[in-house]
Order: structure tokens, then C-alpha cells, then sequence
């Protein structure tokens, strides 16, 4: 499975506090399962950070763990991947403030900080001062340990241009809410240029254990999140608990310190709640395991996934600023929160394990609408890659179509919407093969038959080709063909490599198609290269209109083979003639 995958770049992990480590220990395990060898493990570019006020999530004595087993292997943290912060005496700091002037930065008043923290438990004990305090005594330490994890990855991965560091805590225990901005600020300040991605588990409505809000709960994840708004606005800048003064580290490029945020709980917009201490975890960790194993960077059809992943596809409303407010000497209005601010509403997988033959084009149909007009993005495929393309909505339910050239034998359908807002309506969505055309046998004539339904977007909804084979551009062209509608209409015409591959907007002209049968003469020059011919069936959208309003019957386009002819003329002789049998009309529908 692992020669499947994908990992560009460099990716760093960070776990605070007890979120963020069993996030880290379902990551690992995930990791052992899709790449169950030590050398497979060996060769991957990405390295795990835990950092807690407690040993708890580590082995003991030397014996692994068994919440730790994946297929008979043991996936406990090493040492390595720890720092434990809680190593420090805290009472010793604050009773020697002086010898520690990186922490003195953060403590205005000692007296009224052990008053605050009082005994410290086991870890932080949801207690924000004393969960920034023991990362400020130990912050050079993590920044230390930060660097000889990226070591690790460059050594494994040779690049040392990219650079990912994702950081999970929770917002309402001690480690997570008292150390993440210091975190994320050291993280910045050592590397400049990485993409930092924050995620952030807030409050849950409704707790899953009794005695998990020992007051400061939720009071802890409102006071984190102000701090991360208004240190990604840059109107904060914190104490530097590696060095002296304030931290300036807000980087015009991210519009932030971190690239970006994605907030989440235990609670989807449809109600829907899972456990916050067993299955969430597992959710996070499969979600940026995603991102960095199943999505090729390099496939240029992942490009709006992985900007989205990296927030880029916010930048042009990153900030929003205050109005009450005069801009500064600098001639800039003060910001007053960051719209940076992920949430994974922006896609979702609408159909799974679709059985499709790479190389097959088919017919993807859904019925839509939206509380306004708008656009879903959408890919057939897996995480690696696949076709992709816009398909258009309105307020008014429709039936809308796309065409797809699958390159897998087994595909998902992912819609995207992130630069939606709005209500989006779908009631249902279909992939079929293209229907060939009928041949048609009359006691005066032999013909083929297409069918085109109702006009959806666009002229090219429905289309047919004329599979010729492969012309040069300037070379010259006769067409020749019986032709008859149920409604009157034109047909234009595209040039085309395979059916479906576009090439070129103007092929033979328009195609005039009455109610009774007529011949049509068309000649001229190609003025591109291609291999078939495209017929869009959608001209005449009034005939389309007045079909859908009685029972959606079909317009029958029917193309008299009897007398079919097209000849490929270059230079005054004849290249090649196709004649009747030769030539196929193959409506996608």
C-alpha cells in the first residue's frame, strides 16, 4: 500500500497536552497499519513531537504499551518524540524568578502566580498560568527538540524547501490552552517559512465524562481563542519566551502567525456527536494523515485541495478590520479578527467505492440547487489525483451534468465548497457509461438515433462525435448527411482528440436540423488538429425549455446513415474516406 502513497515535503507533528498526544497516537498507529515494516516507516519524511505536563502516554519500565499494539507491534512514543515539561520545579522558578528572565517576561507578580497555581497536580490541572509557565521554563528545550525533528525529515526526504508543521492541542486543559500560543510563536520564530497549520479542539456542549470541567473549562477555551485571534490579527505580541522582550513574528505572507486555523468539536452541523476522548482523535489524525499521505502535490489536479489545506484560498478576506476605528501613523486599519479559520464543511466525499474502468468516460447527473447561484468543485478519483471540473447551480432545482474520464478502476466523488455560503441542495447524483446511438432500421432508410435531454448549463451538455481518426490542422474537409429533429435546431461543432477531449471550438460550423428530413453539405479547412468531431445537441434551449415542461420527454436527433459520407481532403486528394459504417455517433446521455 505504502508505494501508493504520497509525502512532499517535510511534516512535522506537534501534540500538546492530552488532545493533542492521542491525536499523535492514532496518527502513529495509522502509520504502522498502512506501512507495517520498520523499513517502510524508515523512509518516510515525517516526525512526531509530544509535548505534556505528564509521562502519561509513555511506556513504563521499558514495557510497551498495550494501548500501543498495532498488528503485534508496539507504536509507543520515544523518547525522542517526547518532551515532557513538567520535568521542572515550578515552585524552585518562582522562587528564583530572577535566574530565569525569559519566564520573568511572563510573570508580572509571583506572589499572586503561586497563589494562582497553587499545588500542582498531576500535569497542568486545566490551570492556563501554570501550563504556560512549564513550556516557558522549557521552551528552549522545545525548540531544540524542533529542530532535531526536522533534521530527521530533511535527512530522510533530501528537501530542504518545504517544510510542514501541524500543531494540535486542546483549547481547555492547562498544557494545551496555557502553551499554544508560545508554541506556535516559537515554532514561527525557528522556522520563518514553514506552513503552520493550528488545529484546535474547542469546548464541547456536553461533556463526555462527569469530572472533566473542574471550573476553568470552558472559561480556558474562551480565553485561547481571543489570544489566537489576536495574535493572528497581529494586534498581540507575546512575551519571547526564548529570549527578550516581545515576540514579533506576524508574517505578512500566512496574514498571521500561523498559516491558518481549523477550529472543531465533537458536534457536525447535522447534530451528529462522537466521542471527544476515543473516536475524535481518530477523525483528526485520519484527516491530516490525508493530507500528507493520499494527496500528490505535484498532480496539478490536487491544486485546490492542497490550497485550501494551506489556507492560500482565504488570503483575499484573510482579515477583517475594525470600522470604529482610525488608521495608524502607518496609514493601516487596526485588525480586529482573522477570518483564516478552517472548518471541514468546506468538502465531503458524496459517493464512495465507485466501480469505474480507467479510460471509460462517464456521465455524472445530479439534481441541485442553492439558496443562491453558485458552483460545486468536483473531482472523480481517490486522494492522489483524478478529473475534476465546476459544476453550476442555481436557486431552482436542476438536473445538471459533467463528464468524466476515469483513471481508476475504483473511485470517490468529492465535491468542494469552501468559497460557497449558502445552503446547498442535492437530492441525487448518478454515473453512467454514454449510450451509444441506435441504428434504426426503416423499410426506406437506415439511421442512427441520439438522444438529447433538457439544456442543464451550457450548449455542450449533450453532445455526439463522429469518431474520424486522427487530421492535421489545415487540412481541408466534405461533409454530407441526411438530417431530421423532432424540434428544429442547429448543432455547433467542436474538434475533439477522444470524445470528451476538448481541443477546439469551431469544427464544421452549425448543423441545421428541421423536422423533416434534409440534406446537409458542409466544407472548409480544420483550423486545428484533433480525432473526432463533437456535436453540441444544446443549441435550442426553447425546444429544451418546452420539452422539460411536458413530462421530460426526449428529443429525438436522428442522422440518416443511408446516405452518411465524410471525406478528409488535403491538397485536392483524397486521404482518407469514411463512409457509412465507419462513422459513429456517439451521444454521451
Amino acid at each position: 500500500m505504502a508505494t501508493t502513497m504520497f509525502s512532499n515535503g517535510n511534516h512535522i507533528l506537534v501534540g500538546l497536552g492530552g488532545t493533542g498526544g492521542k491525536i499523535l497516537r492514532a496518527f502513529k498507529m495509522r502509520m504502522f497499519e498502512e506501512f507495517p515494516t520498520a523499513e517502510e516507516r524508515s523512509k518516510l519524511p515525517v516526525a512526531l513531537l509530544y509535548v505534556d505536563s505528564t509521562d502519561e502516554m509513555m511506556p513504563k519500565d521499558g514495557r510497551p504499551r498495550p494501548d500501543f499494539r498495532v498488528m503485534g507491534q508496539d507504536a509507543s512514543f520515544t523518547n525522542n518524540e517526547f518532551l515532557n515539561i513538567k520535568a521542572v520545579d515550578v515552585e524552585h522558578i518562582l522562587n528564583h524568578i530572577d535566574n530565569y528572565p525569559s519566564v520573568k517576561g511572563i510573570i508580572s507578580n509571583v506572589s499572586a502566580v503561586k497563589q494562582a497555581i497553587g499545588s500542582l497536580g498531576q500535569a497542568a490541572g486545566q490551570k492556563r498560568r501554570a501550563g504556560r509557565l512549564l513550556f516557558a521554563a522549557n521552551a528552549v528545550g522545545y525548540v531544540n527538540t524542533l529542530r532535531d525533528a526536522y533534521g530527521r525529515c530533511e535527512h530522510i526526504s533530501g528537501d530542504s524547501n518545504r517544510l510542514y508543521i501541524h500543531i494540535f492541542a486542546g483549547l481547555c486543559g492547562g498544557t494545551g490552552s496555557g502553551s499554544i500560543i508560545d508554541v506556535v510563536v516559537q515554532t514561527r520564530k525557528t522556522y520563518p517559512d514553514a506552513k503552520i497549520s493550528v488545529y484546535a479542539m474547542i469546548p464541547e456542549m456536553n461533556l463526555p465524562k462527569s469530572d472533566m470541567d473542574q471550573g476553568r473549562y470552558y472559561q480556558n477555551g474562551y480565553a485561547a481563542l481571543n489570544e489566537l485571534n489576536a495574535l493572528q490579527v497581529g494586534r498581540w505580541n507575546p512575551q519571547d519566551v526564548t529570549g527578550i522582550g516581545e515576540a514579533h513574528v506576524y508574517n505578512d505572507r500566512a496574514k498571521g502567525v500561523a498559516d491558518g486555523l481549523t477550529l472543531y468539536s465533537n458536534v457536525n452541523e447535522h447534530g451528529l456527536t462522537i466521542n471527544s476522548l476515543s473516536e475524535l482523535p481518530k477523525v483528526v489524525s485520519d484527516y491530516v494523515f490525508a493530507r500528507i499521505f493520499f494527496i500528490n502535490e505535484e498532480d496539478a489536479v490536487n491544486s485546490d485541495i492542497i490550497r485550501a489545506y494551506n489556507f492560500e484560498n482565504m488570503d483575499d478576506f484573510a482579515l477583517e478590520y475594525d470600522e470604529t476605528e482610525n488608521a495608524g501613523s502607518d496609514g493601516r486599519i487596526p485588525v480586529a479578527r482573522t477570518k483564516k479559520v478552517n472548518s471541514w464543511e468546506v468538502q465531503f466525499l458524496a459517493c464512495t467505492d465507485i466501480l469505474t474502468e480507467a479510460g471509460k468516460t462517464y456521465r455524472m447527473t445530479m439534481t441541485v440547487k442553492g439558496s443562491k447561484a453558485g458552483k460545486l468543485h468536483t473531482k472523480l478519483g481517490d486522494w492522489s489525483g483524478g478529473p475534476g471540473g465546476d459544476v453550476a447551480f442555481t436557486t431552482e432545482w436542476k438536473e445538471v451534468s459533467f463528464n468524466y474520464k476515469a483513471t481508476l478502476s475504483s473511485c470517490f466523488y468529492l465535491l468542494q465548497c469552501g468559497d460557497f455560503v449558502g445552503d446547498i441542495y442535492i437530492k441525487d447524483i448518478k454515473f453512467e457509461l454514454p449510450k451509444k446511438a441506435q441504428i434504426i432500421e426503416e423499410p426506406d432508410r437506415r439511421y442512427l438515433k441520439a438522444e438529447a435531454t433538457a439544456r442543464t448549463s451550457e450548449v455542450w451538455d449533450n453532445q455526439a462525435w463522429f469518431l474520424l481518426g486522427s487530421f492535421n490542422a489545415g487540412a481541408k474537409y466534405e461533409f454530407s448527411a441526411d438530417v431530421r429533429a423532432d424540434k428544429a435546431a442547429n448543432a455547433s461543432t467542436q474538434i475533439h482528440n477522444a470524445p470528451g477531449s476538448y481541443v477546439h471550438h469551431e469544427a464544421l460550423g452549425n448543423i441545421p436540423f428541421t423536422t423533416e428530413w434534409k440534406t446537409v453539405t458542409l466544407s472548409g479547412t480544420f483550423s486545428k488538429a484533433g480525432q473526432s468531431i463533437a456535436l453540441n445537441l444544446n443549441e435550442l434551449a426553447e425546444a429544451n425549455n418546452e420539452l422539460r415542461a411536458s413530462n421530460d420527454q426526449l428529443s429525438y436527433l436522428n442522422m440518416q446513415r443511408k446516405t452518411l459520407n465524410s471525406q478528409l481532403v488535403e491538397a485536392n486528394k483524397v486521404k482518407e474516406e469514411y463512409v457509412g459504417h465507419d462513422i459513429f455517433l456517439l451521444p454521451l446521455q
